[in-house]
């Protein structure tokens, strides 16, 4: 029987990628994803598909999926979004297991962009490919050299895991977690989402510390609990945003997503025994925390200053968040 975070498989350690709608520039502004794959080290094999070339970065390009005539994991789509929904179409029909939309104007722009999308998450549902997106940079996988994403990234073997809806932090991750190995942008989650990332990132031995960014989160009953069955494994920290009235406006616009009762959410984060996070300017120091310190065995903490000042802002902040501050023995 297949596991929730299996389908994960065909999207961070595929055998053979076809990039539909790949620009035939490249070089420096080009961001051409196909081309950062190549740089990146992937050693599968790559399909170009674009109707108006013969070869694309020295390799043989095709003019639709079905022409391929070779077993294909991944789809990277990067069509207008007119053109997305017969493309999924075609890419079922080829047996392709997985898709990632990379386009926005979906759900995150007006009406018509969420009919689209709900087409292609009905797609899904009806057995064909299991889509990330849109509105994606993707994924990396630094341990299998592979990525996605049409913007450069680091390549650290970091044993992190990030899940993100939004682009922003994989591109500065050195900014937010910090170096990481393993990363999904799950965008609008229109049909792989929180669930099977946290399921994926749970079971891969290459990760200890799973950082997320989240906007807003379908299933919540079922993400609460796989969040807490995981986080016994290993450590999840949550930035969450949407915290404001604004703020979950500008959630709905960007990946489409109902930011929810922000109390609510971090308190249900919380029961689950998962890390909240008020600003995602500390996630950084929380992974590496968790990293490298053993987990705390008691609520005393001891604080060694060279200022007064300094000590007391430490005692105002561990009393904040349920710590006290221990007693030493004179000697």
């Amino acid at each position: 029987m297949e596991k929730l975070g299996d389908v994960l498989k065909f999207f961070m350690e595929p055998r053979s990628v076809a990039v539909v709608g790949v620009s035939r520039k490249s070089g420096p502004d080009s961001f051409n994803l196909m081309e950062n794959m190549l740089r990146s080290g992937f050693q599968g094999e790559v399909f170009p598909v674009n109707p108006q070339a013969d070869m694309i970065l020295g390799v043989k390009a095709y003019s639709r999926i079905r022409e391929i005539h070779r077993p294909v994991d991944l789809a990277v789509i990067t069509l207008p979004r007119d053109l997305v929904v017969p493309t999924i179409r075609e890419c079922g029909a080829a047996g392709v297991k997985a898709a990632i939309v990379v386009g926005q104007g979906f759900a995150d722009a007006d009406a018509a962009g969420k009919r689209l999308q709900m087409q292609i998450a009905e797609i899904a549902r009806a057995g064909g490919p299991r889509v990330l997106g849109p509105n994606t940079l993707g994924v990396v996988n630094n341990f299998n050299s592979f990525t996605t994403s049409f913007m450069p990234l680091s390549r650290d073997k970091a044993p992190i895991g990030l899940v993100c809806q939004s682009g922003l932090f994989f591109v500065g991750a050195d900014n937010f977690t910090g170096k990481i190995g393993k990363g999904i942008d799950i965008g609008n989650a229109c049909d792989v989402g929180f669930c099977e990332c946290l399921e994926y990132l749970g079971r891969d031995r290459e990760v200890e510390v799973i950082a997320v960014h989240m906007e807003g989160v379908r299933h919540g009953r079922k993400f609460l609990s796989i969040a807490q069955r995981v986080a016994r494994q290993k450590p999840i920290v949550v930035f969450k945003t949407g915290e404001s009235e604004s703020g979950a406006r500008a959630a709905a616009s960007h990946s489409g997503s109902m930011a929810g009762d922000f109390v609510v959410c971090r308190t249900a984060l919380r029961q689950a025994g998962l890390l909240f996070l008020h600003q995602g300017d500390k996630m950084g120091d929380a992974v590496r925390t968790l990293l490298h310190q053993p987990p705390l065995k008691g609520d005393r903490i001891a604080v060694i200053t060279a200022t007064g000042a300094g000590g007391i802002a430490a005692s105002d902040a561990l009393e904040r968040y349920g710590l006290r501050l221990a007693r030493l023995r004179p000697e």
